[in-house]
């Protein structure tokens, strides 16, 4: 029997009880959890109601963090969604109130954000029922794109097993953290869409000796690589997400031997936004 993995980052939800005013850099919501940033406790409590974790990383004088507050925490449908789904807790990432991480570590909030590799604010992140961080937002999404990763991440596991009942297919659905989970078994071949150009660059490495580790000897990865080529990448900006993929920068992410590549030219997806997709099939190699 032949073992696949399909592959798509997914982004979850948000929810509330009342929270005093402002330890942190900028004023939030008031339907904003006040804990003792025990988060495994958190975890479970969320659950209990329903609901999953998300944690919001700002800081002092960050225009975006303001903007999300005023722009999209203002909107009543984004909060209604997010108070629906999630529950809502924000830390400061030059903070020092104490937190209890899922494996049991304490620290001050600056550390976990380090920890975490918070590199943008704001960064707001996605916990599941097993406290595995399955998705983050890096930076400032417009109110459109924020709900729609909203809406995306509530229903995603749901909507796919609707489908896959529809299509009469039988598959397990996990959701972890891409860069921690550690299957008990080998894969002879992974789909990879829309995780590799979710991911901020500095995690690619982490996620391609992920995916060694997952495929067999001999396996296969099915990869499609975003492009889309900014105006910003001639100034060295990295912009995302989606963050473009660069086939030399794949090459260097998935080298010769461990990997085998075919050669070029490979077929082109072209999309209505103006990006589009490489479609490469690379062999694995023990």
């Amino acid at each position: 029997m032949r073992v696949w993995l399909a592959i798509a980052l997914l982004a979850s939800t948000l929810g509330a009880r009342s929270q005093a005013a402002s330890p942190y850099a900028i004023d939030i919501p008031a339907w904003f959890t006040e804990t003792f940033l025990e988060f495994p406790e958190d975890v479970r409590e969320a659950a209990r109601g329903g609901k999953r974790l998300m944690l919001y990383f700002g800081q002092d004088g960050c225009p975006y963090c303001k903007e999300l507050m005023q722009t999209s925490f203002t909107q009543r449908a984004i909060v209604d969604k997010t108070r629906k789904h999630f529950v809502a807790i924000a830390l400061n990432v030059w903070g020092d109130r104490e937190v209890t991480w899922m494996d049991g570590r304490r620290m001050s909030e600056k550390e976990l954000a380090r920890a975490l590799r918070v590199q943008f604010t704001p960064t707001l992140m996605f916990l599941d029922g097993t406290g595995a961080v399955v998705a983050r937002l890096n930076g400032y999404y417009p109110p459109q794109r924020f709900s729609a990763a909203l809406d995306y991440a509530a229903e995603a596991i749901g909507r796919t097993r609707e489908q896959l009942d529809r299509a009469g297919l039988d598959a397990t659905l996990i959701e972890a953290d891409a860069l921690a989970w550690r299957p008990d078994r080998a894969f002879d071949a992974v789909y990879e869409q829309t995780c590799l150009c979710a991911l901020y660059p500095d995690h690619w490495r982490d996620y391609a000796d992920q995916l060694h580790r997952w495929l067999a000897p001999g396996a296969r990865l099915y990869a499609l690589f975003l492009q889309w080529l900014r105006p910003g990448a001639a100034e060295g900006a990295i912009q995302g997400p989606p963050y473009h993929c660069d086939v030399n920068a794949m090459r260097a992410l998935f080298p010769e031997p461990r990997w085998a590549w075919p050669k070029p030219p490979y077929p082109r997806t072209t999309h209505p936004r103006g990006l589009a997709e490489l479609a490469v099939v690379l062999e694995h190699r023990a």
